[in-house]
């Protein structure tokens, strides 16, 4: 079941006490002068992966979520978003080299077309993952490699008219639980599962040993935007959730 809270759009930066979770939705277009402002805030490294892409429009995307992602941890920690010791983990998981009195900041960051979300905590991981529904895409063969039997089934029981936006959800579920442990797909999308049945709140019904006990986590499916689905997977089962909407 969706988490149906308001998107707000703040005056200002607004406070992250303890306990509490915020997740922005990003809209991944700009105009030419605020995406040559954001550019201004990425590494050197930064800008030479923004050059790797081949296509002018992902390119502007990488930038401009980059140089937004910046400008809010930045807000957040009270650093020049010039100066956020951005690093990845082992398997590309974004965070914040800790070090310098630093204080702890959990991230995580996903995006989708020209959609961008962004979970920030102060005390404890979080994974986030979105996705477009798209009624004609072909999803059997990777659905057969990645999900449980139970899973699987559970999709073909639905009417056909259905099963595209159940297998973003379920998707998104098991996506989202990877990032927030920073495995990503390589830490075995399979090992992951999660319930289907859509009218409940999701859980997660088994996992890799770096998730263990399973009780830790707690999914929240989130509708970001009409067209597409999202889940947002925290290390606590009790957490204040709020949602804002990033603008110029």
């Amino acid at each position: 079941m969706a988490v149906e809270l308001p998107w707000i759009r703040p005056t200002s930066q607004p406070a992250l006490v303890h306990g509490e979770v915020h997740v922005w939705r990003v809209p991944l277009k700009a105009s030419a002068s605020s995406l040559s402002s954001f550019a201004d805030l990425l590494s050197d490294e930064e800008c030479a992966r923004a050059g790797d892409y081949s296509f002018a429009r992902e390119r502007d995307r990488y930038t401009l979520f980059r140089g937004i992602l910046r400008h809010l941890l930045g807000g957040y920690l009270g650093l020049d978003p010039r100066d956020l010791p951005l690093t990845c983990g082992p398997f590309g998981k974004p965070m914040i080299a800790q070090g310098n009195r630093i204080p702890s900041l959990f991230f995580n960051v996903a995006h989708s077309q020209d959609l961008g979300l962004i979970a920030v905590a102060r005390d404890r991981p979080v994974g986030i993952d979105v996705e477009a529904v798209r009624a004609s895409f072909d999803w059997t063969a990777i659905a057969e490699r990645f999900f449980s039997a139970r899973e699987f089934e559970s999709l073909f029981a639905l009417p056909t008219s259905q099963q595209a936006e159940a297998f973003v959800v379920l998707w998104t579920r098991k996506e989202a639980c990877l990032k927030a442990v920073g495995s990503g797909l390589a830490g075995g999308l399979e090992q992951v599962e999660v319930s289907t049945d859509f009218r409940r709140d999701a859980k997660l019904l088994g996992a890799p040993p770096e998730m263990l006990p399973l009780s830790r986590w707690k999914l929240h499916d989130l509708r970001p935007a009409d067209g597409y689905r999202c889940c947002l997977v925290v290390e606590s089962q009790d957490v204040l959730l709020k949602q804002w909407v990033w603008q110029e």
